[in-house]
């Protein structure tokens, strides 16, 4: 059905820089979709949570990309999903 990460903190402070670095080394592109995990009263804002990664390749996501707004602590829980034999993905 694909492979499952998880980065069980992804932070955004105004001064850092979060990326997502995902890297397929199969040989078909395969399309990823990012799930949002947050603290509990903390309404995260999203968006570009899914993608592709091409095969043979690596892709870097800005963080801050698809964490648009909090209304809590800057950070969450990503869980990210790739339609992907295991061995193929790396993240």
């Amino acid at each position: 059905n694909g492979t499952q990460l998880q980065a069980p903190l992804a932070q955004v402070p105004g001064v850092w820089l979060s990326r997502m670095v995902l890297t397929n080394t199969g040989t078909a592109a395969r399309p990823y979709a990012v799930e949002v995990l947050g603290e509990q009263g903390n309404v995260i804002g999203t968006a570009n949570l899914t993608g592709t990664v091409p095969a043979r390749g690596t892709i870097v996501v800005d963080v801050a990309s698809m964490l648009r707004s909090f209304t809590g602590a800057p950070r969450a829980t990503l869980h990210v999903t790739v339609a992907a034999p295991n061995d193929d993905i790396q993240g």
